[in-house]
């Protein structure tokens, strides 16, 4: 687990291509327990896996990995979470991938971006400021990210910064059921990696 420099951690194992290629293996099975080969959502330090494609240029795959990891394992049953949820830890996985974002690099302020399942949340932050997030096509099939708009602006990037949204800010999405294998896929709209 090297959550503070995948881009290192990609350059290590042969580069973008190839680590796609390997998460795709990975992702065959997503809660496959501990003594497999292949990913286990319901064990904590999982839970960052499913985000690496952003950082590899296949934000398409984090889109389509996590709606399939919501829509599969997680249930309105008293059984539904994949695993122990440890104090919250899986419940609030959901909540934030529901959302669409992950704060998936620790020691950096800001959020990996999946895409919403909702067709619209409002996260109401301190000081009376609200994240808004509008994605009116949102729904299970309806998971690759065609287009976001910042505070009105395009953005292409797979990651924001806290100081975007910290103060209030909305996020419009535009979803389609069809990935978008180029959005937030240029080398240099990867998120930051600490090395």
């Amino acid at each position: 687990m090297i959550p503070h420099d995948i881009h290192g951690l990609i350059t290590a194992l042969g580069g973008a291509t190839l680590v796609v290629a390997r998460l795709d293996r990975f992702f065959e099975k997503l809660n496959d327990g501990t003594d497999s080969a292949h990913a286990y959502i319901g064990n904590e330090p999982g839970e960052n896996a499913p985000w690496a494609y952003d950082f590899a240029q296949a934000p398409y795959r984090t889109q389509d990995v996590v709606r399939r990891m919501l829509g599969e394992l997680f249930r309105t049953t008293p059984d539904g979470i994949p695993g122990n949820d440890d104090a919250g830890a899986l419940s609030s996985w959901a909540v934030f991938a529901s959302l669409g974002l992950f704060p998936g690099i620790p020691g950096v302020g800001g959020f990996l971006l999946g895409s919403p399942l909702f067709p619209s949340a409002t996260v109401h932050l301190a000081g009376g400021a609200a994240l808004v997030i509008h994605a009116p096509e949102a729904s299970l099939d309806n998971r690759y990210v065609r287009e976001l708009r910042l505070n009105g602006t395009l953005y292409h990037r797979p990651w924001i910064a806290w100081n975007d949204v910290k103060n209030g800010a909305t996020l419009d999405f535009v979803l389609s059921s069809t990935p978008d294998p180029t959005w937030g896929a240029a080398a240099e709209d990867a998120p930051p990696s600490l090395d």
